[in-house]
């Protein structure tokens, strides 16, 4: 399972660089736990927590129906 989480995460940084992009901000609040999940999956997979957050949400959307290609 870790395995492939980092191959998918690796996979996600590496499309992110050539899509959309990053022009809008969003802030929100959440608990600590989370928030010290979030930084360690950043150190581990040597990108930034912001990097985590937009995959993790990117995942979430799109099995509720979002198209990150835009259709």
């Amino acid at each position: 399972m870790y395995t492939e989480r980092m191959c998918h995460a690796v996979d996600y940084y590496s499309r992110e660089l050539i899509g959309a992009p990053l022009t809008d901000d969003m802030h929100f609040r959440c608990q600590r736990r989370l928030a010290v999940f979030i930084r360690t999956c950043a150190l581990v997979e040597g990108t930034s927590p912001s990097g985590v957050i937009r995959r993790l949400l990117h995942q979430a959307a799109t099995s509720e129906g979002y198209d990150p290609d835009g259709a």
